[in-house]
């Protein structure tokens, strides 16, 4: 038996041992650096679309986490998302 702070804590690292729970839509506030120069390009990618800067930011991350997927080197897939591609 687990208590509900600790199923938190290993659902942080491994979302894919929580039952029914790696498909919730949840949304996790995080503070972020970024430079002028990222900043710049991040205003100018969301002006073109109807992205807002978190989704633009979220896309960017799952593209890349992808891409290092796709490559080897990343190796874990917690979501499933990339098993079939």
């Amino acid at each position: 038996m687990i208590s509900p702070e600790t199923e938190k804590v290993i659902g942080n690292y491994f979302p894919e041992l929580i039952d029914d729970k790696v498909n919730e839509v949840k949304k996790i506030q995080k503070k972020i650096y970024i430079s002028e120069k990222a900043n710049w390009y991040l205003e100018m990618m969301i002006t073109e679309n109807t992205d807002t800067n978190s989704s633009m930011i979220e896309k960017l991350i799952v593209k890349e986490y992808q891409r290092l997927y796709s490559k080897g080197i990343m190796t874990r897939d917690p979501y499933f998302e990339m098993e079939d591609s």
